[in-house]
């Protein structure tokens, strides 16, 4: 006895069913994907906070300068500061200073400035000879100033997810309305939509966790209220 095939109409109603499943599953599997890789990008700020405390304790307890000297050349900002202390392949995006949710580098901002989805880059010649990359942003307010001059550490992030080095945010400042470009400000540099509504943040206090975007300007951004920027930093010391 011969098997009777599917009707067109059967058929179809398999291909819808089958469509809308997918409709259903896919973004779930999406978020899985993004969550798994939030995992992955606080593995990494784990990494820098332990490169911080290193760097803190051989520095007499000061956070790097916004510039610092390194034998017999000069480096360039934090990531410069912490390579010593951290595992680190310059060639590769996948290592420590990229957030695994981000690839490339590129903006609507600046050409090396990134997004919610993709790094910067910093190349300077001259005395500095400085080449930088990656998808975490340093908060700027903190450059050079000294553990014991946090009125609450735990609430004061010394990095975050980010489009550029490093940024000055404000306590109270509006969120950008554009969360996948960003834009030039303080907020604009970290409040993107890179992790399921939220970022990663290293605490200046060690610690680290996912914050969501609408809590970012609640938190302490200046070691102690109006702290002013410390420029012209070297090895932590004016």
């Amino acid at each position: 006895m011969r098997r009777k095939a599917f009707t067109l109409i059967e058929l179809l109603v398999v291909i819808a069913i089958i469509a809308i499943l997918a409709a259903i599953l896919f973004p779930v599997f999406a978020k899985a994907r993004e969550k798994a890789r939030q995992t992955a990008c606080l593995s990494n700020q784990k990494q820098i906070s332990r490169a911080m405390t290193l760097y803190l304790n051989d520095n007499d307890e000061l956070f790097p300068g916004y510039t610092l000297v390194q034998g017999s050349w000069t480096g360039w900002l934090w990531p410069t500061a912490l390579k010593p202390y951290i595992k680190f392949d310059p060639k590769s995006e996948s290592n420590v200073y990229w957030c695994p949710s981000t690839t490339g580098v590129g903006g609507k901002v600046s050409a090396t400035w990134g997004s919610a989805h993709t790094g910067w880059t910093v190349v300077w010649g001259g005395p500095w000879k400085a080449e930088e990359s990656g998808s975490y942003c340093h908060n700027g307010w903190t450059y050079g100033y000294g553990e014991t001059e946090f009125k609450d550490p735990a609430s004061t992030p010394f990095d975050t997810d980010g489009l550029w080095i490093d940024s000055w945010p404000e306590k109270g400042e509006a969120l950008p309305k554009d969360r996948e470009w960003g834009q030039d400000s303080g907020m604009g540099r970290i409040a993107l939509n890179r992790h399921n509504g939220g970022i990663t943040v290293t605490f200046a206090d060690g610690h680290t966790k996912w914050v969501t975007l609408e809590k970012l300007p609640t938190l302490d951004w200046h070691p102690y209220p109006n702290s002013p920027f410390r420029a012209g930093v070297q090895n932590g010391s004016e």
